[in-house]
């Protein structure tokens, strides 16, 4: 995959453009709070916590950073 920045505002317009990365944001929060549970779940068990490689947390935050957005805080 490319990881050249990305103009989306060009291909479909603003509102559009806004409602993908949002869309994304969205993602990347659901990716997080899927691995945070996880996590705690492993620690209650005395496991290790799993990798967030298997989350897919860094690919929506590559697509987001190329995007020119970042995740979302809340």
């Amino acid at each position: 995959m490319s990881k050249e920045p990305i103009d989306l505002t060009n291909m479909v317009g603003t509102e559009d453009r806004d409602l993908i990365v949002a869309a994304i944001q969205a993602l990347h929060l659901e990716r997080v709070a899927a691995w945070n549970s996880a996590t705690s779940f492993a620690h209650l068990h005395g496991k290790d916590a799993p990798d967030m490689e298997l989350f897919g947390i860094n690919e929506a935050v590559g697509m987001l950073h190329r995007l020119g957005a970042a995740p979302s805080s809340f």
